[in-house]
């Protein structure tokens, strides 16, 4: 997974030359990513008691 800010994800061509790919250069906020990180895990059968994160 890619992060990237609002700044460089309005940059095509600065993600692309960072070896981004075209299809990865979006923007989402951090808790946006979290949630899908968690959802993916739970679907692949990670167990977890909790989830930790900084401010949101």
């Amino acid at each position: 997974m890619y992060y990237c800010n609002s700044t460089l994800s309005n940059d095509k061509q600065r993600c692309l030359d960072a070896g981004i790919p075209e299809d990865k250069i979006i923007f989402k906020q951090k808790q946006e990513q979290a949630l899908e990180m968690i959802y993916r895990a739970k679907n692949n059968g990670i167990r977890y008691n909790w989830v930790g994160c900084d401010g949101l």
